[in-house]
């Protein structure tokens, strides 16, 4: 029996061109997202490429030949500049870490205690302070200089601490209520057996959880917060012959048993 030999027969022409002329408006469509990417790129580099080579120019350089490259390169432009800036930048760092300190400590205070105690109109309290919230940061500018100026801070460090923290205070309760808020009753009442005040609850059983934020929202985390509460307060139960009593020992312990 003969072999037969199956030969494919070749395409209509106008399919050709019809597969043809599709193949050439893909090149072309990608072709124009490549050259419009190019030219974003080239709009958003050369500012940059501009800012770094007037920096080893001076004003000389930079007037005859915008265009040019630095010639000479003055690489002492950055030692200039860093000398009569770094002054300012050392008062920024400072400031701004006092103040977070400040705010820290206030909001984290102020927090407990929407938190953990009840007085008349605490709810209505709260929710004015939430209000600030709404009232944007560019709106106090001019009351803020009027009262520092007031006050007598001007030209005084306490011109930009006391704004700074009193502003950032109202985030921070928000933040610190809520947390604490949901943390479990049986850790401040435990504080208050072993004789711990209200001063001492807030800092050595508040304060020390606010790093544990996220894991304070999974129960399955409860292990770690009573670690971290019998390390802060202290471990002071008694401990039986048979083996050493510690916070190992309370890891599987659910909340409220």
């Amino acid at each position: 029996m003969s072999r037969r030999e199956v030969i494919a027969a070749p395409a209509p022409a106008p399919v050709i061109r019809r597969r043809q002329a599709a193949q050439a408006g893909r090149w072309a469509s990608q072709g124009a997202l490549y050259t419009a990417v190019g030219a974003f790129l080239v709009l958003t580099f050369v500012p940059v490429v501009i800012m770094l080579t007037m920096s080893f120019r001076n004003n000389g350089q930079i007037y005859s030949n915008f265009w040019g490259l630095p010639d000479p390169w003055l690489v002492g432009n950055y030692t200039t500049g860093f000398t009569s800036i770094i002054r300012y930048a050392l008062n920024s760092v400072i400031y701004s870490l006092i103040s977070v300190v400040l705010v820290v400590i206030l909001s984290s205070l102020s927090g407990y205690v929407f938190a953990r105690h009840r007085f008349p109109g605490k709810e209505m309290l709260f929710l004015l302070i939430l209000g600030l919230l709404m009232i944007p940061g560019v709106l106090t500018l001019i009351p803020s200089f009027v009262l520092v100026h007031q006050l007598g801070l001007w030209n005084t460090p306490l011109a930009l601490i006391l704004p700074w923290t009193a502003g950032g205070q109202v985030l921070g309760i928000f933040l610190c209520r809520s947390f604490i808020a949901g943390l479990p009753p049986e850790l401040f009442e435990a504080g208050r057996m072993d004789g711990a005040g209200e001063f001492t609850l807030w800092y050595k059983v508040a304060v020390p959880l606010l790093a544990y934020l996220d894991d304070a929202g999974h129960p399955e985390h409860g292990g770690q917060l009573q670690r971290l509460y019998l390390a802060a307060v202290g471990d002071q139960r008694p401990k039986p012959a048979g083996g050493q009593c510690g916070a190992d020992a309370v890891h599987q312990l659910a909340w409220g048993d």
